[in-house]
């Protein structure tokens, strides 16, 4: 793999990291409006899990 290649897999995965933080942060709050506790686990689950990978990236 080059280093371009690589560059390029970075940033394509922070973007894949942050739209799922971004996900589980909507889906959080609307599970727990509509009473479906198994999205609300979830997304708190997520928001969690695509925090700790966000913040070892840097």
């Amino acid at each position: 793999m080059s280093a371009e290649n690589e560059v390029e897999f970075r940033a394509f995965r922070k973007r894949l990291l942050w739209g799922s933080f971004l996900i589980c942060a909507v889906a959080a709050p609307l599970g727990l409006l509509l009473h479906l506790t198994a999205v609300w686990i979830l997304g708190l689950a997520g928001i969690v899990i695509a925090g700790i990978k966000v913040q070892r990236m840097h």
